[in-house]
C-alpha cells in the first residue's frame, strides 16, 4: 500500500480516474488512499492469529472504521482549510456525505467477511 501511495504521488496515474503527482496529496480524497496502510495493518492483525468467523468479521469492520475515519476527516480539513475559506463544510455534514458509500461498504465488508470464513 505504501508503494503504490509513493509511486501515485510520483506522478504514475493510478489513482482513481487515471490521476497521480504531488497534487493529489492536497485532494479531498487523498486521506481514503492514505488509510490504505492502516486499514491493512488493523484487518491483518485481528485475523492473523484468530481465523473465525468472528475475526473476520471484526477484522473487516476495523478496516472499514479505519477506512473512514482517515478518510473523512483528511476530506474535512481538505475542504475546510485547504479549498478556501467558505469552501469547508461541517464535520458532521462530512460524515453524512458519505452515508451512501458507508452503507454500501458495510455490505460489502460484511460480504467479504463470509466469503473469507463462509462457515
Amino acid at each position: 500500500m505504501f508503494v503504490y501511495m509513493i509511486i501515485g504521488l510520483v506522478g504514475v496515474p493510478i489513482f482513481a480516474g487515471f490521476s497521480g503527482g504531488m497534487g493529489t496529496f492536497l485532494s479531498p480524497t487523498f486521506g481514503f488512499i492514505l488509510s490504505f496502510m492502516g486499514i491493512a495493518f488493523a484487518a491483518g492483525k485481528i485475523t492473523e492469529n484468530c481465523r473465525g468467523f468472528k475475526a473476520c468479521v471484526t477484522g473487516a469492520f476495523a478496516g472499514f472504521a479505519v477506512n473512514y475515519g482517515i478518510g473523512v476527516t483528511w476530506m474535512y480539513i481538505a475542504l475546510s482549510l485547504w479549498a478556501g475559506e467558505g469552501a469547508g463544510i461541517s464535520y458532521t455534514a462530512a460524515w453524512a456525505s458519505m452515508i451512501p458509500f458507508l452503507v454500501k461498504d458495510g455490505v460489502l465488508a460484511f460480504v467479504a467477511a463470509v466469503r473469507r470464513h463462509p462457515s
